[in-house]
């Protein structure tokens, strides 16, 4: 069965991701099973997290929308690392960011793509990490989310 135009955008998202795994600046990419949480934190974990869509004006016979998505990126220096930890919260978002950017339709699929702001977070002792947010905007018939408009 084929996916919905938004299922579609994820999953490319999500393959941008796992590109990132193959040249080693990413350990691994997920998409929560349930509970919104990886399986396990680990450093250079990137986590798809989708938010609901927000509907935007669109014209007749067509909805439009912009699909919020965030992806947290664990990082969690070695304990005798004297770096600092937002070099590499830096570097990790900003690798992130280029690497989704390079396609702002996500491979046709959308009108555009924008970086939001970014926020960090701490997770216990053990993890830092920062949330690169991702706005998507895209349209699809009214009557069917399986057609791109």
């Amino acid at each position: 069965m084929a996916s919905c135009i938004q299922e579609r955008i994820v999953a490319w998202v999500k393959t941008k991701l796992e590109e990132l795994v193959t040249s080693e600046d990413l350990v691994a990419v997920e998409r929560p099973a349930r509970g919104g949480m990886p399986t396990r934190p680990r450093h250079r974990l990137a986590v798809l997290y989708q938010d609901n869509p927000e509907r935007i004006e669109g014209t007749h016979g067509a909805l439009y929308w912009i699909q919020p998505l965030m992806i947290a990126i664990y990082v969690r220096p070695a304990d005798g690392s004297t770096d600092a930890v937002d070099t590499a919260v830096n570097d990790l978002r900003a690798t992130v960011e280029k690497q989704l950017m390079a396609d702002p339709t996500c491979g046709g699929l959308a009108h555009t793509a924008t970086i939001r702001e970014p926020f960090g977070f701490l997770q216990g002792d053990a993890f830092e990490g920062t949330i690169v947010n991702l706005d998507v905007q895209f349209g699809t018939l009214e009557s069917d989310p399986f057609t791109q408009v």
